[in-house]
């Protein structure tokens, strides 16, 4: 029989395609998981617009700096070979699938890092991270809305937060329970 690997990757473009819209809760670890950008990936070749992914910055409280600087190093150096599955064999079976479809892991990474460049949502991410980073002040860097309500990424996600019709890979573990 097939291994779970390769049934899941065969219903995830049939999952993402009922989506509308991606949202991407991005922290330190999510260019890490191989999952994460194989959905962010199979959104975009699907047929999806770049601007239906929300990028959503995650970063520890106390530990913004940190991880705001671990975010701009996984960009930078983004290599699908680095990242890791639950299950080793789940990533060797990842891995061979990018390998035989791209002819190598650094044409995928190329690819990937196209949909990173083209994507203003996620330009405006590091641009974040960038300025808190950089922060004398120690801020946050809290977007609020007109009426009061904080945009800024929570590690406690509201319903106001989901929809319907939208899918959501996520950097925090108990964010991905809700995931299918």
């Amino acid at each position: 029989g097939k291994s779970g690997v390769e049934a899941d990757l065969r219903c995830l473009p049939i999952f993402l395609a009922s989506c509308q819209h991606l949202v991407v809760f991005c922290g330190p670890t999510f260019l890490s998981r191989l999952w994460c950008i194989i959905e962010l990936f199979t959104f975009v070749q699907i047929g999806r617009r770049l601007e239906s992914i929300k990028f959503e910055l995650v970063r520890r409280e106390g530990y913004e700096d940190e991880d705001s600087s671990q975010i701009e190093q996984a960009f930078d150096n983004f290599d699908a070979q680095e990242c890791n599955c639950f299950d080793d064999r789940d990533k060797d079976r990842l891995l061979s699938i990018i390998h035989a479809a791209f002819g190598s892991l650094s044409a995928f990474n190329e690819a990937v890092g196209d949909i990173f460049c083209r994507a203003s949502e996620w330009q405006a991410v590091l641009k974040q991270v960038s300025m808190t980073a950089h922060d004398e002040r120690g801020w946050n860097n809290r977007v609020v809305q007109a009426d009061g309500r904080s945009l800024s990424p929570s590690p406690h996600m509201s319903d106001e937060s989901t929809h319907d019709s939208s899918s959501s890979t996520s950097d925090m573990e108990d964010m991905e329970s809700g995931i299918s």
